[in-house]
This record gives structure tokens, sequence and C-alpha cells, in this order.
């Protein structure tokens, strides 16, 4: 069981907390979540999996910056991880490990309930051509595989297929000095990183574009890039461009649904309802 963390205080509760009591717990909360992520990391370490952080909390540790617990909204960030082993073996402890973190998850959040800080873990493992063989050729898919075959790998939407160069998922570590030590993860170049944006059904989601471009221009400010090759990332530009190209009326409406979500409902609705469903009863009609 975990130990309960103090101060417990919802911040949505506490709207009359002057700015600097606010800004207080907010710090408070990032020192808790710095424990959370280095007990996740360590977790992931033991299993010796080849995985890789990436998404918002990546982008954190590029720009040298504590990652944040919570989006704009409020809510939880999600914590995104790859795994870049496509074996059986690895399979089942990448099944292991999702639901020993919805546990984590679980306990902590109900044991924090003002504080609920513990991210929904998502565990993405890249596919081999096998297990698009024995996939059901019906079956709706709406995000993009990484596959792999031995040293290749491709990225892969119903029959479309292109190919990437290995060096695009070369491993750079990343750390970040803390006032409590280092935190460290694997993850992938800031390229990869921003890229992998941007295959999600052709269009980069609108929750997404201010939050790249900051990155973008704030790694070119500390030359981080200076010496990328892009024409690496020419293939993830086309395999964008030929799913808005064949499978145009279901890239629109991921578009639609990410504006409405974003502009509308501050990015609410993917929080609660899995965009998936949605679309694929629209498609369907």
């Amino acid at each position: 069981m975990f130990e309960k963390i103090r101060p417990q205080i919802n911040l949505d509760q506490k709207s009359d907390l002057q700015l600097d009591e606010k800004e207080e717990i907010q710090e408070k909360e990032k020192n808790v979540y710095e424990t959370v992520l280095k007990n996740i990391f360590h977790k992931l370490n033991e299993t010796n999996l080849d995985w890789r952080l990436v998404g918002g909390t990546a982008l954190s540790f590029y720009l040298n910056e504590m990652p944040s617990p919570r989006r704009n909204n409020n809510s939880i960030k999600d914590l995104d991880i790859i795994v870049l082993d496509d074996q059986l073996e690895s399979t089942e402890k990448v099944k292991e490990m999702s639901n020993f973190f919805k546990k984590e998850m679980a306990d902590f959040n109900d044991c924090h309930r003002n504080t609920p800080i513990y991210p929904e873990v998502n565990l993405s493992q890249v596919k081999n051509k096998e297990y698009l063989e024995k996939s059901n050729k019906r079956r709706f898919q709406l995000a993009p595989h990484i596959l792999r075959e031995n040293s290749h790998f491709f990225l892969q939407f119903k029959d479309i297929m292109e190919e990437v160069d290995s060096k695009t998922f070369n491993l750079q570590n990343l750390e970040i000095e803390t006032k409590n030590g280092k935190l460290s993860a694997p993850s992938f170049s800031p390229e990869t990183l921003t890229h992998l944006y941007l295959i999600r059904v052709g269009y980069i989601k609108y929750k997404d574009i201010e939050k790249i471009k900051t990155f973008l221009n704030k790694i070119k400010e500390m030359n981080i890039s200076e010496t990328a090759d892009h024409h690496l990332y020419l293939p993830y530009h086309q395999f964008a461009k030929k799913i808005r190209k064949k499978y145009n009326i279901t890239s629109r409406l991921w578009q639609l649904y990410s504006s409405i979500d974003y502009k509308i409902f501050n990015s609410a609705i993917t929080q609660k309802l899995v965009p998936e469903k949605i679309i694929k009863k629209i498609i369907d009609l």
C-alpha cells in the first residue's frame, strides 16, 4: 500500500488559493511525480525489454524540464512507452507489465484521492508480419503500427506499408537533473519523437500542434538537431500522405474529431471516449 503524501489538495476545489500556494502545491506534486516516474522506469528496466519513452514526457526531457503530471486542462497525463521487441516472449512481458501498472495506478490513486497523479502507462509494442497474417482482416485499424523484421522497420496502416531507416529508431539516453538527483530514460532523437506525431492517420492532432512547434523552436535554439539528416524522415511524410490520399474519409474524420475535441472541449473528450469507436461507427453508417 502506498504511503499517503500531504498536502492532499484538489486544485479544482481550491480555486480561492493564492497563486503562490497553488505553485507550491504544483511543485510538491512534481516531486511526488518524479518518484512515481523513477519507480516506473526502474520496473521497466527490470524486464530487460527494449523500451523507449515517447510523447510529451520525452519532449520535456529534451528541454531539461521536469515533466508535469498534469495537462493544461488539469487532467493527468498518460505516459507513452514503445517496446521495440517483437517476439512472443516479449509480448507476454508487455501484457504482464500493462496489468502491473494498471494495478499500481489504481492503488496509488485510491490512496491519494485528492492528488491522483499516477499516470496511465500506455505500452505499445512493435508488430511483426506474422502478427498481421494472424490478425483478423476485417479488424478496424485507426492507429498505424510500427512493424519490425529483424533490423528492418516499417510503418503500416491497413494495406499501406512504408519502410523507414532503422537509424531513426536509434537509442538516445535522456537525463535531467532534479532537486532529488537524476532522472533518466531511453528514448529516440527529437526528430523521431516529432515525426511519430505525424503518422497518426496522416494528421497531427490539434492539441499537439502548439506543443510540437514550441518544442522544435526550443531545440533549434539549443542546437540539439543541427547534425540531423532530415532525408531519413521523408518516408514518414510519404506514409502520412498515402494515408490521407487513400483513406481520406478516415483521415478527415480523425482531423474533425481532433479539432472539435480541442477547440470546444479542451481535449476532454479523448480522455473519456476512445476515438476509434466513434470514427468506426460513423464510417460503418
